[in-house]
């Protein structure tokens, strides 16, 4: 086929018309009477008209499609059959030396056409920073980068929410102990601070953490004037078994509740940061900014 497209191709539509016409008249005289075969009445045209292998070729597939088309739209059932033209054996009988293209099956007629596969545009893909195959390493490690500065956006959000559902939990505290804390006359109230103190560590609230919320509940009893600032000291031991090793005895009271879930979203907020310093370490050893990470012309912000 690559033959006739640089060498035998015809010259000028005339060419393609006379092709056509020959195949209906080899078509035709196979559908007539004699059922002359196709083969036949082909050798006979091109030793008549001295046509080149890759015209005969073409001859020969221009011949079945007219009869496939004949015999389709005249068949019932739509099923065909019959003996193809067969450029190869054309040619046998045409004593050419020449070899067509490959034989040709029933098959082949109806197949759907070969596909043309679009190979790509390396000049226009390296105009955009693409260097074709042999920058492939340079793009796979680009592709990590994106990756790791996305997962740093999604870890960015879930802070942020963590951090609002904490401080809801923390208004929680403050209103659950100044509940519990008004339970007590006023002049008795700053005396349970220490146990409550104690009480809130032995939830699992780290020290700081404890202090932050101790200072929030003293700031909003202050406010609210329901407590002196000055007042006697005094236990309340039903909170805490000291016993024990000062271990809360009421697992099930609403302040320790809210506690472990400060603890359990503060435990996950820790993750996240430690994260998201991983993450940023290794955005800055591979070469990008610390404010995101530069790929080709797009900035990846991951904070």
């Amino acid at each position: 086929m690559f033959r006739y497209l640089l060498n035998d191709a015809p010259k000028n539509r005339t060419d393609l018309e006379l092709l056509g016409e020959f195949a209906k008249h080899a078509a035709s005289a196979y559908m007539g009477c004699d059922r002359v075969p196709l083969n036949d009445s082909i050798i006979k045209i091109a030793q008549v008209n001295n046509l080149p292998p890759s015209q005969v070729a073409i001859l020969c597939q221009e011949a079945n499609k007219e009869v496939h088309s004949s015999m389709f739209d005249r068949s019932a059932d739509k099923y065909t059959n019959f003996d193809l033209a067969n450029p190869n054996i054309v040619l046998e009988g045409l004593g050419s030396v020449k070899t067509a293209s490959a034989p040709i099956s029933d098959s082949d007629y109806y197949a759907s056409p070969t596909e043309r596969v679009a190979f790509p545009d390396f000049e226009r893909v390296g105009r955009s920073g693409h260097d074709g195959l042999r920058d492939n390493s340079k793009f796979v490690k680009q592709a990590s980068i994106e990756k790791i500065a996305q997962e740093a956006r999604n870890l960015f959000k879930d802070k942020i929410l963590l951090e609002d559902h904490i401080e809801y939990l923390e208004k929680q505290f403050v209103k659950t102990a100044r509940d519990h804390l008004t339970q007590y006359r006023i002049d008795e109230r700053r005396g349970q601070y220490p146990y409550l103190t104690k009480f809130t560590k032995m939830a699992g609230l780290s020290d700081y953490d404890t202090r932050h919320l101790m200072d929030l509940l003293d700031h909003v009893m202050v406010r609210q004037g329901l407590i002196e600032k000055t007042a006697d000291i005094k236990a309340d031991a039903s909170l805490v078994d000291w016993d024990m090793d000062a271990r809360v005895t009421n697992g099930s009271h609403p302040l320790e509740m809210v506690i472990k879930t400060i603890v359990d979203k503060k435990d996950k907020h820790k993750l996240i940061e430690d994260r998201q310093n991983i993450i940023k370490d290794t955005l800055d050893n591979s070469g990008y900014d610390a404010d995101g990470a530069v790929l080709g012309t797009k900035r990846v912000r991951y904070l």
